[in-house]
């Protein structure tokens, strides 16, 4: 069997996960879950990520947010991130 690297995104991370079980033929994919994250189950508490990171993201001084964006300009553009974190 042969395997390619490739890139992935945290925002796609389930969808390339079954990407990749579907490369290598797993096709018990609960089972490989539940063998890998050890029983975990998905959080059902209602998510704040979103607003922790407008609230985090607010408080960063801007000259701080163009270094960041100058350093990570490649990724941003490979991964279509937006070139400003608000």
């Amino acid at each position: 069997m042969e395997l390619h690297l490739s890139t992935g995104k945290l925002e796609t991370y389930v969808t390339d996960e079954l990407v990749i079980y579907e490369k290598i033929g797993i096709t018990d994919v609960d089972g490989m879950r539940e063998k890998l994250y050890g029983l975990r189950r998905n959080n059902e508490k209602h998510n704040k990520t979103g607003e922790r990171y407008e609230q985090y993201w607010s408080s960063v001084d801007q000259e701080l947010i163009t270094q960041l964006k100058k350093i990570y300009a490649v990724d941003l553009d490979m991964f279509d991130y937006p070139p400003s974190p608000l």
